[in-house]
């Protein structure tokens, strides 16, 4: 019986993957990048993020806006 030339290889990376099996698994996806993978077309997808987006944006904006308009009617006063 012929033994291989090269034994296998045993030693485990850091994940308890073989250094091999680790470009194997592909990129890992981030949260917000699975999440809109879930709407089927580009217009759904630009208009969920308009939906969260542009709230926001608004209720910063007020924040700002109405903190600046007091704190200037007190000096004034």
């Amino acid at each position: 019986m012929c033994r291989p030339l090269v034994p296998p290889f045993r030693e485990s990376g850091a994940h308890g993957l073989r250094s091999c099996e680790v470009h194997l698994q592909g990129p890992r996806t981030s949260c917000w990048r699975s999440w809109l993978a879930k709407f089927p077309t580009r217009s759904k997808r630009i208009d969920v993020i308009a939906r969260i987006t542009f709230p926001l944006i608004f209720a910063l904006f007020n924040i700002a806006y109405w903190s600046a308009y007091l704190f200037v009617e007190e000096e004034k006063m």
